[in-house]
């Protein structure tokens, strides 16, 4: 995504990726509204329409697949301007990498080592090959060879937080897949243009099901268990008979809560490309403060965004007696529009390209303003004058 907004620029940029060559990995993607009006502005959100199912809600059942509750988002896009939408990863990743030439991605390219200092960073690739650069951006997944490099330079000088250097933890695991085109005559809810998405949660156990029809006919599934003990996890991932490569395809440690995850990378991406666009040169006190505006924008915001999205992980897939009590609440007794009117609070931070026309909010709830860019007025105003 960043790539795509930098194309937009004329800020140089290099990408460097590990796999040898690209593979349909991973399932499907939640979209949330808050990155579709950055999508209009880079001319993505067409061709991401065209790959989606609009989700309007979900149908929560028993262990015998029995209905118990509809949960609905009401009146949602004309709160919010926008639905939520899922569609497959590849897909969306076969968008992004479509609008970036060819010459400026390099596979087949590991990280081993990094090197920072006031003249900028070096990075030392597994083929000996050096990179030098004013801006690292580590955009390689929850177990980032970037950010252990940095957090073992961060060690060594004493710097590292304590809490940076405890294991990620994880509440839930979840396999998830897609099935191939299948029958819609033997399946109805396939001719449907519209995401079909139902939830299995039984009263007893720690797992939890969920399917999703997608365009194509096909279906996404997932399988959720809610962890108990960091045993469990290691105990499973020592035994495990696959490989790194296929635990990473195959099982992705997550809280399966929306795929805020993805959502957060592209909020992330829009605004740190809004803070580089403002550096007049990039000397180290410029991108020392372009990277401090970033993290002012973006920590509190993503930080809220962690804690909505644990709680809701464990309201809807979570086994406790709490969990399970509050789960019945929500489901039977909260009204929908109270429902549609919380999710679209969550929707008003919805930070866009700054140095792009602005988009105009298309709901009727408030949308956090937009810090508007210096340099992108300067320079409209010259070209007015011309």
């Amino acid at each position: 995504m960043l790539a795509n907004i930098l194309e937009k620029t004329n800020i140089s940029y290099e990408i460097f990726e590990k796999t040898k060559e690209i593979k349909p990995v991973g399932a499907i993607i939640t979209i949330s509204p808050t990155v579709l009006p950055a999508f209009e502005q880079l001319g993505l959100y067409e061709d991401f329409l065209k790959m989606s199912y609009p989700v309007t809600g979900t149908d929560v059942r028993n262990k015998d697949a029995k209905l118990e509750a509809s949960i609905t988002i009401e009146n949602f896009k004309q709160l919010v301007g926008y639905e939520f939408a899922v569609c497959q990863r590849s897909k969306l990743y076969d968008l992004l990498l479509s609008r970036v030439p060819d010459n400026k991605i390099h596979f087949g390219k590991r990280v081993v080592s990094l090197l920072q200092n006031k003249e900028g960073v070096m990075v030392r690739l597994h083929d000996g090959a050096t990179v030098h650069g004013d801006i690292l951006v580590g955009a390689d997944g929850a177990y980032s060879a970037v950010r252990q490099h940095l957090y073992k330079q961060l060690s060594n000088m004493g710097k590292l937080p304590k809490s940076d250097s405890k294991p990620i933890t994880k509440g839930f695991f979840c396999m998830a897949g897609i099935t191939n085109p299948l029958d819609p005559q033997k399946i109805p809810d396939l001719k449907d243009e519209f995401c079909h998405c139902d939830t299995i949660i039984p009263n007893d156990g720690k797992y939890s099901w969920n399917t999703l029809t997608l365009p194509g006919n096909i279906i996404s599934w997932g399988t959720i268990c809610q962890l108990d003990s960091e045993t469990y996890i290691n105990e499973h991932l020592r035994n495990s008979e696959w490989s790194p490569e296929e635990n990473e395809q195959l099982i992705k440690e997550l809280l399966p809560s929306g795929g805020l995850g993805a959502v957060n990378a592209i909020l992330d991406a829009v605004v740190l490309a809004n803070c580089i666009y403002e550096m007049k040169i990039a000397t180290y006190d410029a991108v020392t403060d372009a990277l401090n505006e970033y993290r002012e924008q973006r920590y509190d915001e993503a930080k809220a965004q962690y804690e909505s999205s644990k709680f809701s992980g464990k309201v809807y897939y979570g086994h406790t007696m709490m969990e399970r009590a509050i789960r019945h609440v929500v489901v039977n007794y909260m009204p929908p529009s109270i429902q549609s009117y919380g999710v679209a609070k969550a929707m008003a931070c919805r930070p866009q390209v700054a140095f792009l026309p602005l988009i105009p909010n298309r709901g009727t709830t408030e949308v956090i303003p937009q810090k508007p860019s210096a340099k992108y007025f300067a320079e409209q105003a010259r070209v007015a004058t011309v």
